[in-house]
C-alpha cells in the first residue's frame, strides 16, 4: 500500500553543515544520559521526526562512512536505535537525498558505500547549474519582486543583465539571490540596479575592477564606495554580520577585517 504523505512531516538535515561528532545524534536522536552536555530527557532525531513522512538528506555525499553504515541498516530493517539506547524503534519514511558530489566516483574512491549508493539511487534527477538554465531572466525578476530589503521593486539596467547572462554563477541560485538582494539595497536611490551597485566580490569576478567610474561607485573613490556599500548592507539587516557577508559575497572574516579598516566596528 502506498502511503499518502502530503499531510505528513518533511524533515530535512544538511549532512555537510553539522560537525561529524554531532550528526549521528541529530539523525538518530539520543536517550537521557547518552553523553555529557546532552539535553535532559534526551532528544528525538530527524529519522523519528520523519515518521510516516519524508526524510530529506541534503549533501549526503558528505555523510561520514561510519554513519552511512547505520543509515543503510535503518533502510534495510526499518528500525533504529537512538544513541545510547537499547530499544529499537520501528520507523517508516520515504528517503530523498541530494548532493553536489559525483557519488559514483566517490564509491570508486572508497569514500561512499556502494551498497548504500545502490539503495538510494532508484531514481536520479539532475538539477542543471544556473549557467545551464534558460530561465535566468525569470529567476532575476522573481528575486527582484520578492526582495524583502527593498521598499519598492527595482529593475536591472541592460548592461547588468548582459553581465549576469555571461557569468558562470559558481554559487548557483543562492549566489544570484544574494547578489540581487545586495544590489537592490544599494540601488534604493535610483530604483535601477547599475554596474556600480553590484557587490565588489562579483565585480572582481567579472574583471570590472580596473578603475572605471561605473565600477567604483559612480564618482566616489573605491574606498568611499566600499565604506558606503558595507554601511548600507549592514543597516538593511540590522547589523547582522553573517547575513551582510552573504549579501556582499565575502566571508565573515573578510567582512570583519573590512569593518575594522573602515571604522564601522
Amino acid at each position: 500500500m502506498v502511503l499518502q504523505r502530503a499531510d505528513k512531516p518533511l524533515v530535512a538535515i544538511n549532512c555537510a553543515a553539522i560537525p561529524e561528532g554531532l550528526i549521528e545524534a541529530e539523525l538518530f536522536g539520543y536517550v537521557d544520559g547518552a553523553f555529557t552536555g546532552g539535553r535532559r530527557g534526551g532528544s528525538t532525531g530527524k529519522i523519528e521526526q520523519a515518521q510516516g513522512g519524508i526524510l530529506f538528506l541534503d549533501e549526503i555525499g558528505d555523510m561520514p562512512v561510519g554513519l552511512q553504515t547505520r543509515l543503510l541498516r535503518v533502510l534495510q530493517e526499518r528500525q533504529f536505535t537512538p544513541v545510547g539506547g537499547v530499544r529499537a524503534i520501528p520507523v517508516e519514511f520515504a528517503l530523498v537525498c541530494a548532493t553536489h558530489r559525483d557519488l559514483s566516483k566517490a564509491v570508486e574512491e572508497g569514500k561512499f558505500r556502494s551498497d548504500l549508493f545502490y539503495r538510494i539511487n532508484s531514481l536520479q534527477l539532475r538539477l542543471p547549474a544556473l549557467r545551464e538554465r534558460r530561465d535566468l531572466k525569470d529567476l532575476i525578476q522573481r528575486f527582484l519582486l520578492e526582495c524583502g530589503e527593498c521598499d519598492e521593486a527595482v529593475e536591472l539596467e541592460d548592461d547588468v543583465y548582459g553581465l549576469f547572462a555571461s557569468y558562470s554563477w559558481p554559487g548557483n541560485i543562492r549566489q544570484l539571490r544574494n547578489v540581487i538582494q545586495a544590489s537592490a539595497i544599494l540601488a534604493r536611490d535610483h530604483a535601477r540596479i547599475r554596474v556600480a551597485d553590484l557587490p565588489e566580490a562579483l565585480k572582481r569576478d567579472l574583471g570590472l575592477m580596473g578603475g572605471s567610474k561605473s565600477t567604483q561607485g559612480a564618482e566616489m573613490p573605491l574606498a568611499i564606495a566600499e565604506f558606503e556599500t558595507i554601511r548600507r548592507v549592514l543597516q538593511s539587516v540590522n547589523g547582522n554580520v553573517t547575513r551582510s557577508a552573504a549579501l556582499l559575497g565575502v566571508s565573515r572574516s573578510t567582512l570583519h577585517k573590512r569593518l575594522r579598516e573602515t571604522g564601522l566596528r
